[in-house]
C-alpha cells in the first residue's frame, strides 16, 4: 500500500495561513496592549490634574479676596498666580479705626493657643480692598488696613468666653462693614509654570520683585505641560467673589494633550 504524504504545495499553503493567522492575532494583542497603556498614562495624567485643581481649590478657599494677582501674562492667560492665605478669621466689637487694642470674637481659631490663628507677630487686616495693600515688606501709611499682633490675651474658656484681646503695632485706618478681620498667613503663595513644570513658592517676601522672576525654593506640583496651560482672573462683583480659572495642558506621549479647565472661587469677603 502506498503511503501519502504532504505535497509541497500543501505545506507552503500551511505556512502562508499560519503566517497570516499569527499576524494577525499580534496585531491584535500589540493593539490592546496600546490601548492599555495610553489608557493608563490618560488615568495618571488625569489624576495629576486634579490632584493640582484640588489643592488649589482648598488654598484659595481660606485666601484673602484680595490678594489674588497673575504675574508673568503674555497672552489671555497668565503663567503666575499669586494670594495670602488666611490662618483664621471672626468679627470684633465696637469699632476699629484709630484704635489698637481690639477685642476679637472668634471659635476654633484660638482655642488652642500652641496652634492659634492670632500669635504676635502675624499680620491682622480690617477692610483692605486693594492687593497693594498686602503686599508690602513693611507696613507703610498707604497699606493702612493692616497691622501687627504685638500682643495677644487668649480667652481661659473660649467656650463660655470667646473674646481675646489683642494689641496692634498701629492703629487702623477704618472699619470693615461686616465687622471682620482677617489673620494672614506668614507669607505670599504663589503657583508657576516654568517651562513645562509647574511650581508652589510659599513664605517669600511680601514685598517680592516679580521683575526678577518667581522665588527661590519652589516644589515641584506637575510637569509635562503645554505652552496651553496657565491662569485668568476674573474680577468680584455683586453677585461673586473673585474667582480664577485655572486651564491645565497635560502632554501624553503621542504628543496628544488632555486639557484641564476649572474656575476656583474665593469664600471669604472683606
Amino acid at each position: 500500500m502506498r503511503q501519502r504524504g504532504f505535497t509541497l504545495i500543501e505545506l507552503v499553503v500551511v505556512i502562508v495561513v499560519l503566517g497570516i493567522v499569527s499576524m494577525l492575532v499580534s496585531q491584535f494583542l500589540g493593539t490592546g496592549t496600546l490601548l492599555y497603556r495610553d489608557s493608563a498614562e490618560q488615568q495618571r495624567r488625569l489624576a495629576e490634574g486634579r490632584f493640582v485643581l484640588e489643592r488649589l481649590a482648598r488654598e484659595l478657599a481660606d485666601a484673602h479676596p484680595m490678594s489674588l494677582r497673575l504675574h508673568d501674562g503674555s497672552g489671555s492667560l497668565a503663567a503666575c498666580v499669586e494670594y495670602v492665605p488666611l490662618r483664621g478669621a471672626g468679627g470684633y466689637l465696637g469699632w476699629v479705626a484709630g484704635r489698637s487694642s481690639l477685642s476679637l470674637v472668634s471659635g476654633a481659631d484660638f482655642q488652642d493657643s500652641t496652634a492659634a490663628a492670632l500669635q504676635v507677630g502675624r499680620r491682622l487686616s480690617v477692610d483692605t480692598l486693594s492687593s497693594a495693600e498686602l503686599y508690602q515688606s513693611s507696613l507703610t501709611a498707604a497699606s493702612g488696613s493692616l497691622a501687627t499682633l504685638t500682643s495677644v490675651t487668649l480667652p481661659s474658656d473660649p467656650d463660655t468666653d470667646p473674646l481675646a484681646s489683642v494689641s496692634l503695632s498701629r492703629p487702623l485706618v477704618r472699619d470693615s462693614s461686616g465687622r471682620r478681620y482677617l489673620v494672614l498667613g506668614s507669607g505670599p503663595v504663589a503657583w508657576c509654570r516654568q517651562g513645562s513644570a509647574l511650581y508652589r513658592y510659599a513664605d517669600y517676601d511680601w514685598g517680592w520683585d516679580w521683575s526678577l522672576g518667581a522665588p527661590s525654593g519652589g516644589v515641584l506640583m506637575a510637569q509635562d505641560l503645554g505652552a496651553a496651560s496657565g491662569f485668568a482672573l476674573e474680577a468680584p462683583s455683586l453677585q461673586a467673589n473673585t474667582q480664577l480659572d485655572v486651564v491645565l495642558s497635560l502632554t501624553l506621549n503621542d504628543g496628544n494633550a488632555l486639557l484641564l479647565n476649572r474656575r476656583l472661587q474665593v469664600n471669604h469677603v472683606p
